[in-house]
């Protein structure tokens, strides 16, 4: 096949994020002053960033949320119902692939990833100590 674009790619997915926090001209948002590393990314490398905004109809859990954002696929009302268990998924995910295709995968995040996508996705975990920054003032 051919040789990878780039010799690394980082994806920073954030659940439960506000748009605003990120992005300072949505709607002309105070907010925007928030996170402005990332908006300082976004323009100073413009062919080497994206922006992707990402809804979610309610209602929706972290879980949930989670496996959307790792599968590309829409939950459902059942899906609500196994929010409760350990279940992962079993769909193909953005995690499986990457994994599969650069054998080097590393999470920094939350457990509850791991709650919906089995370890061995993950050539690297950091959780442990892990804080949800925005969840805990």
């Amino acid at each position: 096949g051919r040789p990878p674009y780039y010799d690394q790619v980082v994806g920073l997915l954030v659940d439960a994020l506000k748009y605003d926090f990120i992005d300072p001209d949505f709607n002309g948002s105070v907010a925007g002053q928030r996170m402005i590393c990332v908006k300082q990314l976004l323009s100073s490398h413009p062919e080497q960033t994206m922006l992707f905004k990402m809804l979610a109809d309610a209602p929706t859990s972290t879980l949930d949320r989670l496996r959307t954002l790792g599968t590309g696929t829409i939950p459902i009302f059942r899906d609500i119902m196994t929010s409760f268990s350990d279940a992962f998924v079993k769909e193909d995910s953005l995690f499986e692939q990457l994994q599969v295709a650069y054998n080097k995968t590393a999470l920094l995040g939350s457990a509850a990833t791991l709650k919906r996508f089995q370890p061995e996705l993950f050539s690297q975990i950091h959780v442990d100590g892990f804080i949800d920054l925005f969840a805990h003032g």
